[in-house]
């Protein structure tokens, strides 16, 4: 009897690992099946059913991990981890309230992870819950100050708002903790253009662009900032540059307000 279930405990192992040897390769089907065999052989082993969910997961086959996910949860498998991968199984198929429900669980558990509060955001965001939102994405912030996600999820939830002074001083903070993220001045400059301040706009897409010179947008939107200052010459200078990278929407304001005008 003891010789059967040590050959069984083997079978298990062998088919656990080799399944795992596939998953780390990103071979899922394949992974799957030897995940399947491994349930097969031990029907109450809970890591089995772990990695048949996040296999399937893997494969974007959400409603199946989902089932697995809860499998794992019944035999004893608790983890923060498994609540946050369950929820996001939710959130993909706009389950929201289920997702929301498997996040807030996700950041009660031990030591959280930063994306369990990242998606929880997301997922107040959803529901429209702008204030527990904010409120999240902040205590992600909290575990990573240079969290850039956060930091801009925070500002469109402001955006929405149209607190478009809150969003300016969420982004000053981030710049003054890591002012090499092209994205914060991008975005500081955005809602100083909500406020007409297209000379702050101007500053803050320069930056960018100093950061990052092939973001044909910023281009576009700079140069939107000089055509409401009626600075012609230089904001056409930027739509040349945009559509030259590759902006379609540039090329059009470059011919009605460049061209066109001109003849």
């Amino acid at each position: 009897m003891s010789r059967a279930i040590n050959i069984k405990i083997d079978e298990v192992l062998y088919y656990s690992n080799r399944g795992l040897c596939y998953y780390n390769l990103e071979v899922y089907d394949t992974a799957l099946l030897n995940f399947k065999t491994v349930l097969d052989l031990d029907s109450v082993y809970y890591i089995g059913y772990w990695n048949l969910a996040m296999a399937n997961y893997n494969l974007e086959q959400y409603e199946r991990a989902i089932i697995a996910f809860n499998k794992s949860e019944d035999i004893g498998y608790v983890s923060g981890e498994l609540y946050n991968y369950r929820g996001i199984c939710y959130y993909n198929l706009e389950n929201y309230d289920s997702a929301l429900a498997d996040f807030l669980k996700a950041t009660k558990s031990k030591n959280p992870l930063l994306n369990f509060f990242g998606n929880l955001g997301d997922t107040y965001s959803e529901l429209g819950d702008s204030k527990r939102a904010i409120g999240a994405f902040k205590k992600a912030i909290q575990i990573d100050s240079t969290y850039a996600t956060g930091h801009n999820s925070i500002v469109l939830e402001y955006y929405m708002e149209e607190s478009y002074d809150a969003a300016i001083t969420q982004f000053s903070k981030a710049i003054a903790i890591n002012a090499t993220e092209a994205v914060y001045f991008d975005n500081r400059g955005k809602a100083k253009d909500a406020k007409i301040d297209y000379l702050g706009a101007i500053k803050d897409y320069s930056q960018s662009i100093s950061l990052y010179p092939e973001d044909s947008y910023i281009y576009y939107l700079r140069g939107n900032a000089k055509s409401n200052l009626n600075n012609k010459f230089d904001a056409c200078k930027d739509f040349k540059k945009a559509a030259e990278i590759g902006l379609e929407k540039a090329q059009k304001s470059l011919e009605e307000y460049c061209i066109t005008s001109n003849e």
